[in-house]
């Protein structure tokens, strides 16, 4: 019932003049050439009804909503990428790279999140935003180091999650436990972990805690339990990237463990002294 009503687009202010226009699909546009047709068809008969007077700019945040974009009466169309999906699923490289030449060509404005990505957009003017740490991180006073020899990994959880290699870790350093905060996003799976996180959860019984999502309010604490915080990234899944969660974890002084590439484009010095 929830994915039928959401076939219908709604429509929420944000912020004044901001709205984000919401709609479930019918098949993810990113698993097929015809995938991508029928959620073009999908996304264009919602976008007909105009949210609010006069002709908006119109956002899109994934390459396969950009021929519905151009398809319907805008002042201006921006496309703001803050992921490569050439390296989040490499099946797809080949069309990803056919859509990103086609936004660089059509687009009015190309906001990135690296420069990593401004090659993609080579016949487009580009604009690079990076992320940063939020106000609630950085206001919140930073409590001392805990004795607890505790990790704490704060994101997203998905294939970029090299839980393999965190058992491993685990598996050496006995005396550490690991608390896990943030949603699973794993392909297919809905909310619901994957096999490999499955497996790290039972292998260290009472050592691995997955606490699930904790909202930014709550972030600092969680953050601060740990005696370091983790990064460990497939290399090939964070390419392009300007991670959120360093700069979170650099607003909270505590040292960051990664793996390699998990930085992405610059070093932890390079993180804090953004910050």
């Amino acid at each position: 019932r929830t994915w039928l009503d959401g076939l219908g687009m709604r429509t929420i202010e944000v912020q004044p003049r901001i709205r984000v226009r919401s709609q479930a699909t019918l098949v993810p546009g990113h698993r097929s050439d015809l995938a991508q047709r029928l959620d073009t068809w999908r996304l264009r008969r919602g976008l007909r009804a105009p949210p609010g007077p006069g002709d908006p700019v119109l956002v899109a945040t994934q390459p396969w909503q950009w021929p519905a974009v151009t398809a319907v009466p805008a002042r201006s169309r921006v496309f703001d990428c803050a992921d490569d999906w050439r390296a989040l699923i490499p099946r797809r490289a080949h069309a990803f790279d056919a859509m990103y030449r086609q936004i660089a060509l059509e687009a009015d404005a190309v906001i990135l999140a690296s420069t990593y990505l401004a090659s993609a957009f080579s016949a487009a003017p580009v604009t690079v935003v990076r992320n940063g740490a939020s106000e609630e991180l950085l206001r919140a006073p930073v409590t001392e180091r805990p004795a607890e020899l505790r990790m704490v990994y704060a994101g997203t959880l998905s294939e970029r999650f090299d839980a393999p290699f965190i058992s491993a870790v685990l598996g050496h350093l006995t005396d550490w436990t690991l608390d896990l905060f943030g949603e699973c996003r794993y392909a297919g799976r809905g909310s619901t972990p994957d096999g490999e996180l499955q497996r790290l959860l039972s292998a260290h019984p009472g050592r691995v805690t997955w606490h699930g999502p904790v909202g930014r309010e709550r972030l600092s604490e969680a953050l601060d339990r740990g005696r370091v915080l983790i990064a460990p990234h497939r290399a090939a899944q964070v390419v392009g990237q300007d991670s959120m969660k360093l700069y979170d974890y650099v607003a909270r002084d505590r040292p960051i463990v990664s793996t390699p590439g998990a930085l992405g484009e610059r070093s932890t010095v390079e993180a804090a002294s953004v910050v």
